[in-house]
């Protein structure tokens, strides 16, 4: 027989919210689930990866001191005949917390709303059968004011006995792993976000946040910021003339395209709006804005990821042609 503890987080709903100098709202990072299964994680996870179970659940890792599996939040204990007259204890500890920039943009943050309740389990498990002894329900109230310290004063963890309701979800993806967006309370206040704000905020909005999603649809189609890409040509690859090249620009809607004769010291550009490219309802912030620049028998590749401020040489190697050819993106 196996004794531990299982925890559910029953609801979560934690809100950054980021304000400017003249307190206007700039953008709420938010992060919302139901009830879900909850494991304490493993210390060797990699830093920016998916957090894993300390303790995994089919027993493929060592994760725990005993490397059991299980549903447990942390390694659970073996009982023995020889224990049915031994008193046996549980701990099981957490200490949630959040990890939240101070500034965004011209931004700070200055406020924190929401909470979680969670329900904590003492139960035993013999042939892969499941039986709840004790559950207790606790909560945490997230929100306070921030003071320019950054330091704010929320209320107490209250916990109470829970005898009708037992952390009965028992495996599935890790609380720790859902993902944040930015939020907006209406269009306005949308137009007015940094473009990284509202980009961030699409893929997963669009699922969990439709209202917001909604805003930020509205604000990028108004606003379609304009892009120029500037081409510089440091060496020309042809002898005599100047290079015939085209630069083009591929992203998940559409290419925009430019014929240019250049030479050795000169700049062209390519202007473009971000709506001639993109699709935004299908944008992935992970995808870069692709250029290509090809001629004279040479093919050479930008990649621009978003917020679109920064062009990186996608070429490696001897021959990447970063000794003839950089780009600038401005917009």
């Amino acid at each position: 027989i196996e004794a531990g503890g299982i925890q559910n987080v029953l609801e979560s709903e934690r809100k950054a919210v980021y304000r400017r100098a003249d307190g206007s709202v700039a953008g709420t990072q938010t992060m919302k689930t139901g009830q879900m299964h909850d494991q304490s994680t493993n210390p060797n996870d990699k830093p920016g990866g998916p957090a894993t179970p300390y303790v995994d659940r089919d027993n493929s890792k060592t994760g725990g001191s005993k490397g059991k599996g299980g549903p447990w939040y942390t390694d659970s204990v073996t009982l023995e005949p020889t224990d049915q007259f031994k008193d046996n204890v549980l701990l099981v500890k957490d200490k949630p917390s959040q990890t939240l920039n101070l500034k965004v943009g011209d931004a700070v943050l200055d406020e924190i709303q929401g909470h979680e309740k969670f329900v904590t389990t003492a139960a035993v498990q013999r042939g892969g059968e499941t039986a709840p002894l004790v559950s207790e329900q606790w909560s945490i109230p997230w929100s306070m004011k921030l003071d320019k310290e950054h330091k704010g004063e929320g209320a107490e963890v209250t916990h109470t006995a829970s005898p009708d309701q037992h952390a009965s979800v028992t495996d599935g993806k890790l609380p720790v792993n859902e993902k944040e967006w930015w939020s907006f309370a209406d269009e306005a206040q949308a137009l007015a976000a940094p473009r990284h704000m509202l980009l961030q905020s699409l893929k997963i909005s669009k699922v969990k946040d439709p209202a917001s999603y909604g805003f930020a649809m509205s604000a990028i189609k108004k606003l379609n910021w304009s892009f120029e890409a500037q081409v510089n040509c440091a060496s020309k690859y042809s002898w005599i003339e100047k290079d015939q090249m085209e630069l083009s620009v591929i992203t998940n809607k559409t290419s925009v395209t430019k014929a240019m004769s250049i030479g050795k010291g000169e700049s062209h550009a390519l202007s473009f709006r971000f709506l001639d490219v993109y699709d935004p309802d299908s944008f992935n912030w992970d995808r870069p804005m692709i250029f290509m620049l090809t001629g004279e028998g040479q093919v050479l590749t930008f990649h621009c990821y978003a917020p679109f401020t920064e062009v990186t040489n996608a070429n490696s190697g001897k021959d990447s042609g970063a000794d003839h050819y950089s780009m600038k993106i401005f917009g």
